[in-house]
């Protein structure tokens, strides 16, 4: 009796210890302890295998892997703001949503606005931690839309609602958005900016769009072609856009053998840009005209 006895204490005492993660029936364990102590197990064996068996529903329900959905860091807070950008309507909708999506899947939250993570779709043990997640992906979106967009979503009580209800209202004049994007993006020039003032409104331009419109990136040939396509793309509209006086700069990068990136034809942008400031300096009586030099000199 006394072996059998110590031989349940030491299966009970093991998975006490290493089934922290998993979803087992510790009540029937313990509902058969408390049993067999009842029909007559008086030793100190079985009084302790009792007290090693937890009385919660699951040891899952208890700690939450730091991987997991339900899992909630310290630092989430209710009150936190995750990104800089506040939705204001249609105009701003697509960086927004672009930029929540990002914090979320960083705080392995995003099936909570995607549809994914449904309160169905989880063990009924734990659905007090939907609960308090849904609720905190709610006070985050809130968090971060202008005050007379947070009248209409402060009594909703579903993450996944609201995050479709914003998409249904401001995705459709995001379109007009993007057909703005991609004829300014195209029809950018210089000007008289200096070259890192073109190029840096250019990237804008670009990572608006990009975020409206995302590219296929999925690692096959195929998106390997469309990555390769849209970088050449960016490459042609940078140098498209240039003043005149870098003509000679810009023959010179499309006539490399092999195609320069985009962050290569900058830099040899900027340097003739540099080059043509020091002849400036050195250069008597000059007129500057936008970007071009017209030298005239003393008789």
């Amino acid at each position: 009796n006394n072996i059998a006895v110590g031989l349940l204490f030491i299966y009970a005492l093991l998975y006490s210890q290493i089934l922290h993660s998993h979803n087992f029936h510790w009540r029937r364990l313990r509902a058969f302890l408390t049993w067999y102590q009842s029909y007559g197990c008086k030793s100190r064996l079985c009084f302790l295998a009792l007290h090693f068996v937890p009385v919660t529903r699951s040891s899952m329900a208890e700690r939450i892997d730091h991987t997991h959905p339900l899992y909630v860091h310290p630092s989430d807070t209710p009150g936190a703001v995750l990104i800089p950008v506040q939705l204001k309507g249609s105009e701003n909708y697509g960086i927004w949503r672009r930029s929540m999506t990002i914090a979320l899947q960083a705080k392995m939250k995003l099936g909570f606005v995607t549809g994914v993570c449904t309160k169905e779709s989880i063990q009924d043990e734990h659905h007090e931690h939907w609960e308090t997640c849904n609720a905190l992906v709610l006070s985050w979106i809130m968090n971060t839309v202008s005050p007379s967009l947070l009248s209409g979503i402060v009594y909703a009580s579903n993450a996944f609602l609201v995050w479709e209800d914003l998409k249904e209202r401001f995705d459709k004049a995001n379109r007009m958005r993007i057909y703005q994007l991609h004829r300014e993006i195209n029809t950018i020039v210089q000007g008289t900016n200096s070259v890192a003032e073109y190029f840096t409104k250019l990237k804008e331009l670009w990572s608006e769009f990009d975020a409206m419109v995302p590219s296929t990136d999925c690692g096959c040939d195929k998106g390997k072609t469309n990555v390769e396509h849209l970088q050449q793309q960016h490459l042609l509209q940078f140098l498209g856009g240039l003043n005149d006086s870098y003509d000679q700069a810009r023959r010179q990068i499309l006539m490399k053998t092999a195609e320069p990136t985009l962050n290569q034809a900058y830099a040899l942008i900027i340097e003739d840009e540099c080059q043509k400031r020091i002849n400036l300096k050195t250069t008597p009586n000059s007129i500057v005209e936008g970007n071009d030099i017209t030298v005239l000199w003393s008789a």
